[in-house]
């Protein structure tokens, strides 16, 4: 199935991951915005050239690495600096790219979970009835 001429559903996910070029040995941590079967998408404070490859190691237990290549880089809007990288997965095996997006959309969900409770801990009579 295709949505927006995409072949895979991008999940929304903003997970630090490592990124390093292939090339050498200059590598950052970063941040997703959201990730699919057949990539990611990343902020970096850095232009990264298209068809550069790069390694991508998803923070999670156990730390799992892809490959991917730039796909697209972008400036992200005016009032903002830096640049939104789109990353395709070059990594053969299926049963890796799903676990990694399961694992993702996962620690995702674990965060927003966090997220309300540290709200309705913050606001206790919000959750009482008047």
């Amino acid at each position: 199935m295709k949505v927006d001429g995409r072949r895979f559903i991008r999940h929304p996910a903003q997970i630090p991951i490592r990124v390093a070029s292939v090339d050498d040995i200059e590598e950052s941590i970063q941040h997703t915005q959201n990730v699919s079967l057949g990539g990611l998408a990343f902020e970096s404070e850095q232009k990264i050239e298209l068809d550069e490859l790069i390694e991508i190691s998803i923070m999670v237990d156990p730390q799992v690495t892809l490959l991917g290549r730039v796909a697209w880089c972008r400036p992200k809007g005016e009032d903002e600096e830096g640049f939104e990288v789109g990353v395709e997965f070059i990594e053969t095996s299926m049963g890796k790219k799903e676990y990694v997006v399961d694992e993702m959309c996962l620690v995702e969900r674990y965060q927003r979970m966090l997220d309300a409770i540290a709200e309705d801990l913050a606001n206790p009579l919000s959750n009482l009835m008047l």
